[in-house]
């Protein structure tokens, strides 16, 4: 198997991972944020490069701004808020999220367009 289709498999297996732990631990705050780290680490040691480190560290930070503002304004809320009415796990989420959107992206655009 050539490295772009491993690239495609791991990261849709790594998206399914997230939706999944989201849908099931998202009431334990601690739990839920402990799994995304663990997930996280494995993914930045094993599966990125340094631009993909560097979007990772982006999404973490860059992701939950916009949900703290727009949950400060009322336009939608956390059902288990922990911090500035967002969930502890969400800038994991989000960099988690971000990794993959761009790595499968990439590793896609490589396997049509060869």
């Amino acid at each position: 198997m050539e490295k772009t289709e491993k690239d495609i498999l791991i990261g849709v297996f790594i998206f399914a991972l997230e939706i999944m732990l989201f849908l099931y631990l998202w009431q334990n705050n601690t739990i839920l944020t402990i799994s995304l780290f663990i997930v996280s680490v494995v993914v930045l040691l094993a599966w990125t490069d340094k631009e993909e480190k560097f979007l990772y560290f982006t999404g973490l930070i860059l992701g939950p701004i916009v949900d703290i503002t727009v949950v400060n304004s009322g336009i939608w809320t956390y059902g288990n808020p922990t911090i500035f009415g967002i969930p502890l796990w969400l800038p994991l989420g989000y960099a988690l999220g971000t990794v993959v959107i761009i790595k499968v992206g990439k590793s896609t655009a490589k396997f049509f367009l060869k």
